[in-house]
């Protein structure tokens, strides 16, 4: 079994986790049952795992900046649940306003990186329900 193979089937995993996150993030949103944690990370876990793509598919920095732009969400939430937990002033909404910016950031750019990836190895039904994900969230 060739490397390249091998690391496309590391992304197809990554990907069920990270189709599998946003439902349990979808889920939560309808019905708050708590488990929002658990699909920020099988989320983070599905982006981890799609950093096996090829270099050849030129979506490898697209990952790296996703999972980057989670990790400074994450810290900067930390933060602000650490430094402001009784003060809810305008410093920690302005933390929290970029926190979810940079979260929505996160999922534009790894959306975009699926749809190379798709385009790379010729799944255009892959790219354009890509597409359409990315339509619908940034409408949403």
């Amino acid at each position: 079994m060739s490397p390249e193979f091998r690391g496309l089937a590391t992304v197809t995993r990554g990907l069920q986790f990270f189709c599998a996150g946003l439902v349990v993030l979808a889920v939560g949103l309808i019905v708050p049952l708590g488990a929002a944690p658990f699909g920020i990370v099988l989320d983070f876990i599905g982006r981890s795992c799609c950093l096996a793509v090829p270099r050849k598919s030129r979506c490898l920095g697209l990952v790296r900046a996703s999972i980057l732009c989670s990790l400074i969400a994450v810290a900067l939430i930390l933060i602000m649940l650490a430094y402001f937990k009784y003060d809810h002033g305008s410093i920690a909404l302005s933390i929290v306003d970029l926190a979810a910016s940079l979260t929505v950031a996160a999922h534009v750019l790894f959306l975009i990186a699926v749809r190379r990836l798709a385009e790379y190895v010729g799944q255009p039904r892959l790219a354009s329900a890509a597409r359409s994900i990315l339509m619908a969230g940034l409408c949403f």
